[in-house]
Parts: structure tokens; C-alpha cells; sequence
């Protein structure tokens, strides 16, 4: 079952990051959601290309439409297991935004793991989407390609 965000309530543990939209939860989001200027379909895609690239993900569950994912992460060192709920939205005027709640499984605190992979995502993410500029330039010659 997905996560409902609408009433997500966090708790006073310091082990958890939830960056959505304004009004979307009941709970005060860490940070507001950036709204980004691409259809939620692009939004999806652009977020499952930016995930293969993340180490330790497995996404434990992804609803048909696409728009709700639940993954784990795993610890690098002790592979304690963060879960990550993630819900795209539909702004309706041809931009889309999204609602992420990280979590540590275990443990009163976390040293801020959850903000920076929630942070780290959203940053690979815009860069994901961002147009790619200067590839003509990088195919011109400019470079120095390898003789085969």
C-alpha cells in the first residue's frame, strides 16, 4: 500500500526528511517541492533514469500509472535499509512537482542522511531535465577523440 501524503504526520524523531508541495500534507514539509516545467510523464521518466544511476535502490514497489514509488535504500557500510516514498503530481498547466518522504528504519537520528539523499536526488534530478546544451559543439571536433 502507498504511503498516503495527504496525512502524513512526522515525529519528533530527527531521522526523516519530507519535502512536498504546500498543502499537500497535514505535516509542515521540511522544504516546499520545486515545481518543474515539464509534463508529469517527463517527471517520471526523468526521475527513473536519475534512480538506476543510485547505488543500494531497490524500488520495492511503483503503482501502474507510475506517479507513486515506494524504494529502499541501503547504508553503504552497515546496509541499514532507509525507505523512500515518492508521489509525482500533475500541476494541469503543462509543469509537474512531487512529494518526497525519506526515512531511517532504525534509530533515533540519522546525521542527516535522508535530507541529503532527498536533496542529492532533487539536484540530479533538475539535472536530469535540464536541456542538453553544446552537444553539436562537442561532436564539431572540438574534442579530442581517440584514434581507433
Amino acid at each position: 500500500m502507498f504511503l498516503d501524503f495527504e496525512s502524513l504526520r512526522l515525529t519528533s524523531r530527527p531521522n526523516q526528511f519530507l519535502v512536498a508541495p504546500k498543502g499537500l500534507t497535514q505535516a509542515a514539509p521540511h522544504e516546499e517541492s520545486p515545481v518543474f516545467a515539464v509534463a508529469v510523464e517527463r517527471l517520471c521518466n526523468a526521475f527513473a533514469a536519475m534512480i538506476k544511476s543510485q547505488p543500494r535502490v531497490e524500488i520495492r514497489l511503483r503503482s501502474e500509472d507510475g506517479r507513486r514509488w515506494e524504494l529502499v535504500q541501503l547504508s553503504r557500510l552497515f546496509r541499514f535499509a532507509d525507505d523512500v516514498r515518492v508521489r509525482f503530481i500533475d500541476n494541469g498547466n503543462g509543469t509537474a512537482t512531487l512529494a518526497i518522504y525519506s526515512r531511517s528504519r532504525l534509530g533515533y537520528g540519522d546525521l542527516g542522511v535522508n535530507r541529503r539523499r532527498v536533496q542529492r536526488w532533487l539536484a540530479l534530478l533538475q539535472a536530469e531535465l535540464a536541456p542538453r546544451q553544446g552537444k553539436a559543439a562537442d561532436l564539431s571536433g572540438s574534442r579530442a577523440w581517440p584514434s581507433p
